[in-house]
């Protein structure tokens, strides 16, 4: 479950940000729980960013998406601050926060579940390690399940560069 305080609101000095009133209802509580675990919740515009160990999803703040039965969609304000949960496409997430980096409209993370490196930008999820490299992630991550594992994007080199634990081994991509 997500669930938020009060504002601040610097003009009048009022400060809620310890302030969680539960019967104003600031939660969202329909959060997929068999996408497992909320790992990480990160800002993306004005939506949040909802890393779980089995997908990555966007909360909608503030707006709901409404489907015409022709499948468009259409945006619509609420009075709820948490709205719906969309989820990105492909079977990605995270067990490990510290691997999440991001970079302009670009996030990175390390799914180790699945032994892959994965960007996720306007395109969607992209398996980065994919590229020559799937069957060494494939077989060296998943035995590393309980150890951290860093990520960071070096702008200088325009790459997501993976740190793996004992200082075993850096990759770039």
């Amino acid at each position: 479950d997500i669930t938020y305080s009060e504002p601040y609101v610097e003009n009048n000095g009022i400060n809620g940000l310890n302030e969680f009133n539960l019967s104003r209802s600031n939660y969202k509580d329909d959060i997929v729980k068999s996408f497992g675990e909320i790992t990480h919740v990160m800002e993306d515009n004005t939506d949040l960013m909802v890393f779980q160990e089995d997908k990555v999803s966007r909360v909608l703040v503030g707006k709901n998406m409404i489907t015409a039965s022709n499948g468009e969609n259409t945006l619509t304000t609420t009075e709820n601050v948490l709205g719906q949960q969309i989820p990105f496409t492909g079977t990605y997430g995270t067990s490990h926060p510290e691997s999440i980096a991001q970079d302009a409209n670009s996030k990175y993370y390390v799914d180790v579940k699945r032994g892959a490196v994965v960007r996720l930008g306007g395109d969607g999820n992209e398996e980065i390690s994919d590229r020559g490299m799937h069957a060494w992630f494939r077989d060296f991550l998943p035995p590393l399940m309980n150890s951290p594992i860093f990520g960071e994007f070096d702008p200088y080199y325009n790459e997501y560069v993976v740190a793996l634990p004992d200082g075993l081994i850096t990759k770039r991509f």
